[in-house]
């Protein structure tokens, strides 16, 4: 299973992605347990941000939001297992850009 989990302490928030090997679907959860199971999402990730675009369909399903902005401070260990793991998620999908030089 590929896993990423980010936890927001101010706003008492958190944002996951998941997927398990041989699965077609991405498990996106935010909140606390809310949970959809999607085809594709498009994922962006910079050196510092990484940015999850949701479709209408699913944005509803969740908490009605169809953009987030996941702001981070990673070591370049962390980093890197941040990248494999969204790999990972996004093995045979189209939504995952990466622009980390």
């Amino acid at each position: 299973m590929a896993y990423v989990y980010c936890f927001d302490e101010a706003k008492n928030y958190c944002f996951s992605l998941s997927r398990f090997p041989h699965s077609e679907h991405i498990e996106v959860m935010i909140v606390d347990q809310l949970v959809s199971h999607v085809d594709d999402l498009t994922i962006s990730v910079t050196h510092n941000l990484m940015t999850a675009t949701l479709d209408e369909k699913t944005a509803i399903s969740l908490d009605g939001y169809h953009h987030y902005d996941l702001h981070f401070e990673l070591t370049p260990p962390e980093r890197t297992r941040l990248i494999n793991s969204l790999q990972q998620i996004f093995a045979g999908k189209s939504g995952l850009s990466i622009d980390i030089p």
